[in-house]
């Protein structure tokens, strides 16, 4: 897999705990500069695997994003 970021092993890894639907790990990764939005060489970010897998938990990643953006 190809992430298109300059930090690819931390984009690889968040995209390992979204694709199998581990948002504790995923806010993790986001807090270490992580990008949930980069995305990979299908044009899909991290987000969109962590939707397929849990999108509940996944929801409330979103929120706390959007608030941490504002």
């Amino acid at each position: 897999m190809t992430i298109y970021s300059t930090n690819n092993q931390l984009q690889y890894a968040l995209f390992q705990a979204a694709k199998v639907g581990n948002i504790k790990l995923m806010r993790e990764f986001i807090a270490a500069d992580g990008d949930p939005f980069a995305l990979d060489k299908e044009n899909n970010n991290a987000i969109f695997y962590a939707k397929i897998q849990d999108p509940v938990k996944t929801e409330a990643l979103l929120l706390e994003l959007a608030d941490i953006a504002n």
